[in-house]
C-alpha cells in the first residue's frame, strides 16, 4: 500500500514538472543587446538541455534545466571547450547554478553559483534591473548558434 501511495504523489509531480518544461522546449532567448558587451542567448534544445553562448565569446555552456513554480534553474554542465584545459584550471566553465524569475515574457536573474578550481562559490552578485532575458522572436541568436 506504501508503494503505491508513493507512486499516487511522485507521478502526477513529475508530470507538472515536464509540463512546466514545455514552455521553453526548443525556444531561444536573449537579453537586450549592449554596445560594449553585445548580446546573450540561451536555446533551450529540448524539455530537459540547453546550450548557452554570448555575441562576444566563442564557445558555448551546455546543461540542463528545470522549473519549479515561478523560477527556471540552469544547472550548467560545462563548457564546450573545457576538455582543452587541465582539471581545476581558472578558463575552464565548470559547474554553475543560474536561477531566474519567470515573469510574463521575461526571465529575470537573481542568482548565480559557481566552481572555482574545484570548490563552489557563492559570489555577491547584484544584477542590473535592465539586464534580464527575452523570447528572441527576431533570430539574432542564430548568429552566435
Amino acid at each position: 500500500m506504501a508503494r503505491y501511495t508513493v507512486l499516487v504523489v511522485l507521478v502526477p509531480s513529475f508530470l507538472a514538472l515536464c509540463q512546466s518544461n514545455k514552455q521553453f522546449k526548443q525556444s531561444t532567448w536573449i537579453t537586450p543587446v549592449n554596445k560594449m558587451y553585445g548580446f546573450s542567448c540561451i536555446t533551450f534544445d529540448s524539455e530537459s538541455t540547453y546550450t548557452s553562448s554570448e555575441s562576444v565569446m566563442e564557445g558555448k555552456t551546455l546543461g540542463k534545466y528545470l522549473v519549479k513554480k515561478d523560477t527556471l534553474i540552469l544547472l550548467q554542465e560545462k563548457g564546450e571547450f573545457d576538455y582543452s584545459f587541465p582539471e581545476n584550471d581558472q578558463h575552464r566553465e565548470g559547474s554553475a547554478i543560474r536561477k531566474f524569475l519567470i515573469r510574463k515574457a521575461k526571465l529575470i536573474p537573481v542568482s548565480l553559483q559557481k566552481t572555482r578550481q574545484g570548490k563552489w562559490a557563492h559570489p555577491q552578485i547584484t544584477f542590473d534591473k535592465d539586464y534580464y532575458f527575452k523570447r528572441d522572436i527576431e533570430g539574432k541568436c542564430k548568429s552566435v548558434n
